[in-house]
């Protein structure tokens, strides 16, 4: 690469728009309730964790194309 040449990153082609708790863990190689509390705590910034007041669970979303920017896995 000579100087002042750019890098552009190619975007993948993404399967879905969201993956499981199970895909990420699978993935980063750690257990499920790593992702899980790091979403419920804001630390891992690829998807949130909502709490259902009337059940207290929680539900949880992953963005495919977050966890891909974040991680570099496609899922």
């Amino acid at each position: 690469m000579n100087q002042g040449d750019t890098f552009e990153k190619t975007m993948p082609v993404f399967s879905k728009t969201s993956i499981t708790i199970d895909e990420a863990a699978n993935a980063m190689k750690k257990q499920q309730e790593f992702i899980r509390a790091g979403l419920r705590e804001r630390r891992l910034p690829f998807g949130f964790a909502a709490k259902n007041e009337a059940s207290g669970r929680y539900n949880y979303y992953i963005s495919a194309y977050q966890f891909w920017e974040y991680t570099g896995f496609v899922i």
